[in-house]
């Protein structure tokens, strides 16, 4: 979510994003698939549920949005 402030701070108009579903059908907003580049963690968004998902740190005090 920084990087949408981020960018309507410098001006877009519009933002891209991908939403993924967790195992119990939960949408979040995540580019990637896996938490392997913004958690570290090999996990599937998809083999998660909201519970287990919804706590992990993504680092500047920001979790899975």
């Amino acid at each position: 979510m920084l990087a949408f402030a981020a960018a309507i701070n410098e001006g877009a108009e519009y933002v891209e994003t991908d939403v993924h579903a967790t195992a119990d059908g939960v949408a979040v907003v995540a580019h990637d698939p896996t938490l392997e580049r913004t958690a570290g963690r090999p996990e599937r968004i998809d083999s998660l549920l909201w519970h287990e998902l919804e706590n992990i740190p993504l680092g500047n005090d920001q979790t899975v949005p």
